[in-house]
């Protein structure tokens, strides 16, 4: 992609963004079905995104992805191996391991949704968990719970 083709795709974007925002308030103000909002579904986990999605890319969304607006939702790398206990690598509590995280660049699909379903089903945008310890706390459950996991086996291990 050239920088012209580069510089239309983005402008064709922030159109996008910008009827929706208006399609949002429209909604609102007429009080149109129920509270209705525009969201950005997750294709990789189903899970939704907030409606400024979009617009902010690259400022407050999908810092460091890239040009293209991508999921921020995290996958777990069942591939790599876990890492070992001890201070060498600095995990010193069976608690601290865990299968590595990526980014999943899944796709996103725009719809209206209840708010209350937004706020029931919203992703945790990275900017709002730097250190990624929410996350975490959704991720490691399903990672043990996972049939592809070793992860309880090696923190009873570590554990004694």
């Amino acid at each position: 992609m050239n920088e012209l083709e580069e510089a239309k795709l983005l402008a064709d974007v922030k159109s996008i963004t910008d009827h929706m925002k208006m399609v949002d308030q429209v909604f609102k103000a007429k009080g149109l079905g129920r509270n209705l909002t525009v969201a950005f579904r997750c294709n990789h986990s189903g899970l939704y995104f907030p409606g400024d999605y979009l617009r902010e890319w690259g400022r407050k969304f999908g810092i460091g992805l890239g040009g293209v607006p991508v999921s921020e939702c995290l996958d777990t790398d069942y591939y790599s191996s876990l890492p070992e206990f001890g201070s060498l690598n600095g995990v010193s509590n069976p608690d601290q391991i865990a299968y590595p995280v990526r980014v999943s660049f899944a796709s996103l699909d725009h719809e209206l949704i209840d708010e209350s379903h937004l706020i029931t089903n919203g992703l945790i945008p990275a900017i709002e968990d730097l250190r990624m310890e929410k996350r975490m706390k959704i991720i490691i459950p399903k990672q043990l719970s996972n049939i592809r996991s070793n992860l309880a086996f090696a923190r009873g291990k570590s554990r004694g």
